[in-house]
């Protein structure tokens, strides 16, 4: 994503477990120009609750066809556990100020500030996740906005 210096003081963009384009190509290049980072769709619509894949015009169905490549093991635990750590994913990327979680569910706001509070995720357990997008990911993987 091209920058114009001195435009902004804020980028918007899409970063998750399944999205993780921007961990390597935007959130660098933010962090040189000062600019503040909000991510949107930190936890990928929680794309991995379907047993069988949704609809294709839906708007997780992307998520959803690259979690079932991935195939990150924390997925088949507990859906509150599984949402945790791919929230704490996304705030423990460096570069990342803030992030917007979008709900349905108001009682989710409480739930999801609880799952912060255990703070930044472990770095192995990060570390794990980067490489297992490294591994998997295929290159029309693009950010998903």
């Amino acid at each position: 994503m091209p920058f114009a210096r001195g435009a902004f003081d804020s980028l918007m963009t899409s970063l998750n477990i399944a999205d993780q384009e921007s961990a390597d190509l935007t959130l660098k290049e933010a962090a040189e120009r000062g600019m503040g980072v909000v991510i949107k769709r930190p936890v990928a619509n929680v794309a991995w609750r379907h047993t069988e894949a949704p609809d294709p015009k839906a708007y997780e169905y992307p998520y959803w066809q690259r979690l079932q490549k991935l195939k990150y093991d924390f997925l088949q635990n507990d859906l509150e556990e599984a949402v945790g750590k791919a929230l704490r994913f996304t705030l423990s990327t460096p570069g990342v100020h803030s992030a917007i979680v979008g709900t349905a569910n108001p009682h989710r706001w409480t739930t999801n500030a609880r799952l912060l509070a255990q703070g930044a995720l472990p770095a192995d357990e990060y570390e794990a996740i980067r490489a297992r997008w490294r591994q998997a990911a295929e290159s029309d993987w693009i950010g998903l906005e």
